[in-house]
């Protein structure tokens, strides 16, 4: 009793705003699982100057026995279950579930590991306990010290006997997902559990809101996040409190959080009802897919561990930096989740897979993204590179189109043994000081008619040993306020006569101040005059307008200036026509006007494009 004492049973008595019976579960929780640090599900305030800590500059909701007022299911998780060693009695493993056949296995995976059958069913996690739990990968690349970060994945059905939901808030039934961090060593280490280690994911996706109020008489928030504001990887979702500078100090302080009353989308009706306690987004339906492309995504969470939170109104202060075992990037992975087929008893069958490395949609990406494996943009889609605006850093915020934003500008580094492949007809952009950092030993490709667009304040930086490849009539655009980098020794494969780096008109060699990489070697300072392998160029001739006439074409060619003319009307001598032979494929590429006027002929089995 007195150790039950000791986690706050004495607290019963002062409910706030919980029921009852939640609050005798929560203060009785903390004999079995463990102090006021071990707060999840919405992280309560601590007494001291630990347990107050959390991992995320938001307050994130969720559920399990140790969850806050802001808790959207009366029930544990799967992690609780884990930790106190509650197992069915009639499963063999901790963490289990069904195959096809209806066999019991274990379904404590780690990315990669070989699977006999990659198909699962999960019956209801509250009256069964089924689970499967997936530890992802890469997170110690860099820095051995980061925790690991696992994938949960529970089939929550809401039955009457299960009392998940004691409350008249509908909730949805179907796949629950939630990310731990930490907390996996059952031999101890209790003390440096932080709050919000278990963090839902919801099937709204991630965004990054844009936020109106506060409402004069309920203090709430509305927020908007259409389609253009994605940010699968470190933007907000319906379940958390999102962290913001309200007092406008330049920090973001622990505690200093919104509620948000309804979230507004593009072309759907907004979703009210204060979200942050449940909403249809909770649970994700039969169709849905986790994968590396989708919003949200299969890749582990960026960490900050705040403050201590103090009680009451108190903000608290804001810690200006992360802890050595923050996970500070996004490591992409092929991890893949289907959620096939609902059963007449509520079971659900799921499909896992290892290998899915496709961008199979547009997507805007935000963030220290990470490649350690492989990456293909099919046909005709897109991967904008942004800078995100949601908080991960509480101090030195910058300012994006007018609004203070407190995170770094994009980095997407191609690590070594890496392999980035855009697919023909697809495109790369960087935009808003985002820069493509290829280490050595990486390979980034465009293929035939693929585009790579380093845009005004974006840059790239190709290192000694990189290899930058570019087919068929894919080219690279660094257009003017754009920043190259190219360093001796990498590998510029241009393979084909049409396959081009173009740097246009006021390109800028080097990297842009603050962005805080630094090349290893220095940067070509002539980056037209580095040597290419294959047929293609860098092109930097666009300031000078051209005069193509008189020319007979057999071969391909790709011509660049900043005017192109061609026609025996429109050049001075020498006069003559511009006749391009069967087989042979020209591009003209000019910043300004192209004028083709009569004498140019294009015989048939040649091609003329212009750009």
């Amino acid at each position: 009793m007195d150790k039950i004492k000791n986690f706050g049973i004495e607290k019963v008595l002062s409910v706030y705003d919980r029921d009852i019976v939640g609050t005798i579960c929560h203060e009785l929780s903390h004999s079995l699982i463990g102090g006021n640090n071990y707060h999840t599900g919405g992280a309560g305030t601590g007494t001291t100057a630990w347990d107050g800590r959390g991992h995320f500059l938001s307050n994130i909701g969720g559920y399990g026995m140790l969850s806050s007022y802001n808790n959207n299911l009366n029930f544990c998780n799967g992690w609780d279950r884990w930790w106190l060693g509650w197992k069915n009695p009639d499963h063999t493993y901790y963490i289990s579930a069904r195959d096809t056949d209806g066999n019991e296995v274990d379904a404590d995976l780690t990315y990669g590991q070989p699977l006999e059958n990659n198909e699962f069913i999960l019956r209801d996690f509250a009256t069964l306990g089924d689970a499967i739990r997936i530890k992802l990968p890469h997170l110690q690349t860099t820095n051995p010290a980061v925790r690991n970060q696992y994938l949960w994945i529970e089939n929550h059905q809401i039955l009457p006997q299960s009392v998940e939901s004691i409350s008249t808030r509908e909730r949805p039934k179907g796949i629950r997902f939630n990310i731990q961090i930490g907390n996996d060593r059952l031999d101890g280490d209790f003390d440096r559990s932080r709050t919000n280690y278990l963090v839902p994911l919801s099937a709204y996706g991630n965004h990054d809101f844009r936020y109106f109020g506060p409402d004069s008489a309920t203090g709430y928030y509305d927020a908007y996040a259409g389609a253009s504001r994605s940010n699968p990887f470190t933007g907000n979702h319906p379940l958390m409190l999102p962290a913001i500078d309200i007092n406008g100090n330049d920090s973001i302080q622990a505690k200093e959080f919104v509620t948000i009353d309804k979230i507004h989308g593009a072309g759907n009706r907004p979703l009210g009802n204060l979200p942050v306690f449940g909403n249809i987004y909770d649970a994700f339906p039969v169709g849905a897919s986790l994968s590396l492309s989708t919003n949200p995504p299969s890749s582990p969470l960026m960490t900050h561990m705040t403050a201590s939170r103090p009680p009451g109104n108190e903000l608290g202060d804001a810690n200006s930096h992360p802890a050595s075992d923050d996970n500070r990037h996004i490591w992409l992975n092929g991890l893949r989740v289907d959620i096939l087929e609902q059963y007449a008893d509520g079971s659900i069958k799921v499909r896992i897979l290892w290998d899915d490395f496709r961008v199979d949609r547009d997507v805007r990406w935000c963030g220290p993204v990470m490649l350690t494996e492989r990456l293909e943009l099919q046909p005709s889609r897109t991967i904008t590179l942004d800078h995100g605006l949601t908080p991960t850093k509480t101090v030195n915020p910058v300012t994006i189109d007018g609004e203070k934003v407190f995170a770094d500008p994009t980095v997407f580094t191609y690590r070594p043994g890496s392999h980035f492949k855009q697919e023909p007809h697809s495109t790369v952009r960087a935009i808003r000081q985002s820069t493509l950092v290829l280490d050595s030993g990486s390979v980034y490709e465009v293929g035939d008619g693929a585009q790579l667009r380093i845009e005004p304040s974006a840059a790239l930086l190709v290192r000694n040993g990189a290899t930058l490849r570019v087919l068929g009539r894919g080219h690279v655009e660094v257009l003017d306020s754009a920043h190259i980098c190219i360093e001796p020794g990498a590998i510029v494969e241009l393979v084909d006569p049409l396959s081009v780096v173009n740097l246009r008109q006021g390109y800028l060699c080097g990297l842009p101040d603050g962005s805080g990489i630094t090349p290893s070697d220095a940067c070509s300072p002539t980056p037209s005059l580095h040597p290419v392998v294959g047929l293609g160029r860098i092109a930097d001739g666009f300031a000078t307008e051209r005069c193509i006439q008189n020319t007979v074409y057999t071969h391909d060619a790709y011509e660049t200036g900043s005017a192109i003319r061609a026609g025996h009307s429109v050049c001075q001598p020498p006069h003559g026509n511009v006749v391009i032979l069967p087989g042979a494929n020209i591009i003209l590429d000019s910043e300004g006007a192209t004028l083709l006027a009569p004498g140019v002929e294009v015989l048939p089995g040649a091609t003329l494009e212009v750009r």
